[in-house]
């Protein structure tokens, strides 16, 4: 089976970027420990600091739903929609 691989683009409401980080951070550090997580790396776009980047490598569609079932998963998005003006998901396909 094909790995899943996405990013997740997060947009901070402004004034709200540092606590977008935060969370972002925690949520990494969380994911990172979990079962089929292959890549997960959250970057500060350079020329827009309100928008963070997350891009995810999963071993299996099953990993990544498992993923999106966690508490920790579930209590950082939460968080995020509150802080955030958008998140959008983008699921990759290579060429």
């Amino acid at each position: 089976m094909e790995p899943v691989e996405l990013y997740a683009t997060v947009v901070a409401k402004a004034g709200k970027a540092d606590e977008v980080c935060s969370v972002v951070d925690h949520l990494t550090t969380e994911s990172r420990k979990e079962s089929g997580c292959l890549t997960y790396n959250p970057y500060r776009v350079k020329d827009s600091e309100n928008t963070v980047v997350i891009i995810e490598k999963w071993e299996s569609p099953e990993h990544l739903e498992t993923h999106n079932k966690t508490s920790h998963y579930l209590e950082c998005v939460g968080k995020l929609k509150d802080l955030s003006d958008s998140i959008e998901v983008t699921h990759l396909s290579k060429l």
